[in-house]
């Protein structure tokens, strides 16, 4: 497995154990420091979510050591990697409807608003928390670089597309080696923005 702590943490949900989530818990980690390595890092966290939600969700639903809303919550956070792939697709359809099928006004007000009402909370959740997390370590010249996320997120579709052809054409091939473990170069010289 790619994802080796996704995978631990399914494994002991599932045989009982309960994992707790401690908020106050802080971790820093050193970024990547260019768009190979993201890329390198992203792919590998993509294609071991989606190792981990091909083996682990069927027995996630059908588990009786888990509520349903414990059921709910793996479900969510085992196709994570999925979303952004779902999005590129709605961009492709949504730009072909729009060009070749084109509806009235009225019926785009209403066929637009649950987008709308969806992507305050939804698809801009990541960006809400950063921009909280920015706001509380007092971190002022950081938010400029918020604007930034909408290119990473774009890149995320493309990462993450890539990683769910390259787990298919893996697991067609029965090729386990094709899961190489791309290593996070540090440096240790991180910079800490104020």
């Amino acid at each position: 497995m790619l994802a080796e702590d996704t995978d631990l943490t399914f494994r002991v949900a599932l045989a009982g154990y309960r994992v707790r989530y401690v908020n106050e818990a802080e971790c820093y980690e050193e970024a990547v420091e260019n768009w190979r390595a993201y890329w390198r890092q992203r792919s590998r966290w993509a294609k071991g979510h989606m190792q981990c939600f091909l083996k682990h969700v069927w027995p996630l639903l059908k588990s009786r050591n888990l509520h349903f809303r414990e059921k709910m919550d793996g479900f969510l956070l085992l196709s994570v990697y999925y979303v952004p792939i779902l999005v590129g697709l709605s961009w492709i359809l949504g730009s072909f409807i729009f060009f070749f099928a084109p509806i009235g006004w009225f019926d785009w007000f209403w066929g637009l608003l649950p987008v709308f009402a969806y992507s305050s909370v939804g698809n801009f959740a990541l960006f809400f928390e950063l921009g909280v997390g920015v706001y509380l370590d007092r971190r002022v010249r950081l938010g400029w670089l918020m604007p930034l996320l909408l290119l990473s997120f774009v890149v995320n579709v493309v990462v993450c597309a890539w990683a769910l052809v390259d787990l298919c054409f893996s697991r067609v091939a029965r090729n386990s080696r094709g899961h190489v473990w791309a290593k996070t170069l540090h440096n240790g010289g991180g910079v800490r923005f104020v």
